[in-house]
């Protein structure tokens, strides 16, 4: 997961540099940076639940602000509309939308029980390490 989200990283901060040299969609820089700091901090790997909290709450938002940028474009597209200029500044915010879901995944998974075992697990063990369970009973 950490490599998706490195990588979801990268691509909307390539976003917030393309849409930073075009004139009048700084809106749309500013939030597509947002995402892409968003992305790199779930690789962190300490976190508390309550930042965790507050970032899953930041990224849906920032992921229904994407959602809405391009809902509010839909109506002005015409039939091939996928051909022309609004091309990339569409699908620039579907993409970026759907590539939040992963990340709030990340931080909605910090957030549970069981993503905190299975990480304190990994952090005991090795790969091929056995599991605490298996060794009481041998």
């Amino acid at each position: 997961m950490h490599i998706v989200n490195g990588v979801i990283g990268l691509f909307l901060a390539a976003l917030a540099i393309l849409h930073g040299t075009m004139p009048g969609s700084m809106q749309s820089a500013l939030a597509f940076a947002v995402g892409s700091l968003l992305a790199f901090l779930t690789l962190l790997p300490n976190m508390s639940t309550a930042v965790a909290r507050a970032f899953a709450v930041i990224t849906t938002v920032c992921m229904f602000f994407y959602f809405a940028g391009f809902f509010s474009l839909a109506p002005e597209l015409h039939s091939e509309w996928y051909r022309g200029m609004q091309a990339r500044a569409a699908f620039s915010l579907l993409l970026a939308a759907f590539c939040m879901i992963p990340v709030l995944s990340c931080y909605s998974c910090r957030l549970k029980a069981d993503c905190h075992e299975s990480v304190q697990r990994k952090r005991r063990g090795g790969f091929f390490s056995v599991p605490s369970e298996a060794k009481q009973h041998s």
